[in-house]
């Protein structure tokens, strides 16, 4: 996952789906924003899909947060998510292929 490197904070996530071989997701915070993987048969392999959506108790947060500039900040970190998603996409790609991560394996530079 990818935060603003402004502000790095922490926050507890409960998962909120683990299907094994389709869906992995949590909720971070009190149901701020949810991150998940979908994991979908496609010919011999596997489309991996992330995914992210800043919830309403995530917006009102911020709203009382950030008050006049919540949609600014709201909008910023929804630009850095998205951005973060293709990236992280492909390092689970490259470790999937590679081998690397496995016991034994170094895992790739970033």
């Amino acid at each position: 996952m990818t935060q603003p490197t402004q502000s790095r904070t922490h926050q507890d996530s409960v998962v909120v789906a683990a299907e094994r071989g389709r869906e992995f997701a949590w909720v971070v915070g009190q149901g701020f924003v949810r991150w998940g993987f979908v994991l979908e048969a496609e010919g011999a392999g596997t489309r991996l899909t992330e995914t992210w959506e800043f919830l309403p108790a995530g917006q009102s947060m911020f709203a009382e947060k950030y008050g006049d500039r919540a949609a600014d900040e709201i909008e910023d970190r929804t630009r850095h998510a998205h951005t973060g998603i293709p990236r992280t996409l492909a390092a689970i790609k490259q470790v999937a292929e590679t081998g690397a991560g496995r016991a034994g394996s170094p895992l790739p530079r970033r």
